[in-house]
């Protein structure tokens, strides 16, 4: 119980630090054509909104029309050509709106979607370059499921936001306010002629004294709507980030099926689920959905209780209004569509704020990643990259340890001394510090104090061969000098350029790993430049060859 309070609590201190990132953030990556997109997806998206109101204006005329029709057909002066004709009109505007709504509806979504899926791609590519960018120390304080879940969960969670869901809010927000214009400002000849008979303004009166009335419940909606967001926030924060977790401890599990099967620990495995991994994190994050589904519930629940309570109202003042004569019936109707309908839509999309909000706060974790520059940075250009060079290595005395473990001191003091076409074997108990001298070698890391440097030396080779707790490398240099290096100079590693310094170090370790792709693209892992007849002498070396040509459809000339 302990333990899942310490994971809890992390999982609350962690969602605090999670940012949101603004829309323009989002859209760092956007170009001309996106922001082209972005532009009709939000203008048609606005315009549609705007439009759909005009309904209620359509329907205000057609309602005055029905309920004068009713009257002359009751004193039987009810002429039927007169009202087939008085009808037509309505049936063309509400056919023209629908296709206008249609149109702007359509294309706005399409350029709103190909402007997701657009950032979404370049987002998964920035991202993905950024994970194989960090530094083995970075790595060693993340779980690598809950990076591989940012890259389509947490991408997913943006595409989302900027996509149709975003498109729907807008339309959501001008109907609402187109409709509240329409509810103040627009009369009938018969209101304004009300108004003139009575030397009343008519912009205090008649639809907009019934608009006014409307507005009382205006306070409640806000803080339903305030009080879902900032709930919401909450929630997706840790709802997110347990899905991470669980990802991570699925993926590790995945990752070393072969382990996991050789000691036959699937059912230990499948007990974590019960005990504080993969099935409690689901579990919190199910526990924080449900909590977020529920808040969603409750604020949507009293907005739309809000919003029919006042359409009673609405109808009972309104036919008083019409009774006391300041305007007509179909006005009554005008100002319930075009004001209340506007909220009910704008309600209806409410739930989606906490998809634009999961947006922003994915954003966020993944453009800080993006950002996040590392210490050792195998892509930097930067660096020294000699070529001709020969001499010795030196680590003079190294103190390390693992960032992730600072209390574990792994090296402390060690000097150590590597000749050109020596052969050297390094043999001690597990985590003597065996493997972190080649990592410091190959800079995976950086030592705390201590230096490792090259004597004015050509490295050709290092091939590390690791079998229980013996690991022996062997060190291969060229016997010919070539250039004109000053024989007392020296390089320090961290002044080499890594890309360079690696592709001169072979390291076969104890696991090794084949790539899902092709025999060529395999071999060229470590060296780009490999020949054919390399590639093939590397096979055989590695007795590889006769296992590669058995291969369906394979052969040296068709990597």
């Amino acid at each position: 119980m302990e333990k899942k309070r310490s994971w809890v609590k992390k999982f609350d201190s962690e969602a605090k630090s999670i940012q949101p990132a603004p829309l323009t953030e989002i859209l760092r990556y956007a170009q001309r054509r996106d922001y082209i997109l972005l532009g009709l997806g939000v203008v048609l998206a606005m315009v549609n909104g705007a439009i759909t109101p005009f309904g209620s204006v359509i329907f205000r005329e057609l309602s005055n029309t029905l309920i004068a029709s009713q009257a002359s057909f009751e004193n039987g002066t009810f002429d039927v050509e007169a009202y087939t004709d008085s009808m037509l009109p309505y049936a063309y505007s509400y056919a023209l709106l629908a296709s206008l709504i249609f149109l702007t509806g359509f294309t706005s979504m399409s350029c709103l979607l190909t402007l997701s899926e657009r950032q979404a791609y370049e987002i998964r590519k920035r991202y993905f370059a950024a994970l194989l960018r960090q530094e083995m120390a970075w790595y060693d304080k993340k779980e690598a499921g809950a990076l591989t879940n940012k890259l389509s969960t947490g991408v997913d969670r943006i595409k989302n936001g900027i996509g149709d869901k975003f498109g729907v809010l807008l339309q959501a927000l001008t109907h609402l306010v187109s409709g509240f214009i329409i509810g103040f400002y627009y009369k009938t000849s018969v209101d304004v002629n009300v108004c003139n008979t009575r030397k009343l303004n008519p912009f205090l009166i008649s639809s907009c004294k019934l608009a006014l009335f409307t507005l009382i419940a205006t306070p409640l909606i806000v803080l339903s709507l305030f009080g879902s967001i900032k709930m919401l926030v909450i929630m997706t924060r840790r709802e997110m980030l347990a899905y991470d977790e669980a990802s991570a401890v699925a993926n590790e599990v995945i990752s070393n099926i072969r382990t996991v099967t050789s000691f036959n620990a699937q059912y230990a495995e499948i007990a974590r689920l019960n005990n504080f991994g993969y099935g409690d994190r689901l579990k919190y994050a199910q526990k924080m959905g449900i909590k977020g589904v529920l808040i969603t519930g409750i604020f949507t629940g009293l907005y739309t209780f809000v919003i029919f309570g006042s359409m009673g109202f609405v109808f009972w003042y309104g036919t008083r209004l019409v009774l006391e004569g300041e305007i007509t019936p179909g006005t009554v109707f005008a100002v319930f569509w075009g004001i209340m309908v506007g909220a009910i839509r704008f309600g209806q999309a409410v739930p989606y704020l906490g998809i634009f909000t999961a947006a922003k706060l994915a954003a966020g974790e993944i453009f800080q990643i993006i950002d996040l520059e590392p210490k050792i940075d195998c892509m930097s250009p930067h660096g020294l990259t000699p070529s001709h060079v020969e001499g010795r290595i030196e680590f003079q005395n190294i103190h390390f340890y693992y960032p992730a473990r600072p209390s574990a001191q792994v090296l402390n003091g060690i000097s150590l001394t590597v000749n050109p076409g020596s052969a050297i074997a390094l043999v001690g108990h597990s985590g003597s510090g065996k493997s972190t001298l080649i990592g410091l070698l190959l800079r995976f890391y950086e030592q705390q104090s201590g230096r490792v440097s090259l004597i004015s030396i050509k490295l050709k080779k290092i091939l590390y061969i690791k079998q229980y707790t013996i690991h022996l490398f062997f060190l291969f240099f060229s016997k010919n000098l070539f250039g004109t290096f000053d024989p007392t100079r020296e390089l320090f590693f961290s002044d080499l350029n890594i890309e360079w310094l690696r592709s001169k170090i072979g390291l076969v370790s104890q696991e090794p790993v084949i790539f899902a792709a092709t025999v060529e693209e395999n071999l060229k892992m470590g060296n780009e430049t490999l020949t054919e007849n390399e590639m093939i002498e590397a096979c055989k070396i590695a007795n590889a060859h006769d296992f590669v040509m058995k291969l369906p459809k394979v052969s040296f000339s068709s990597f």
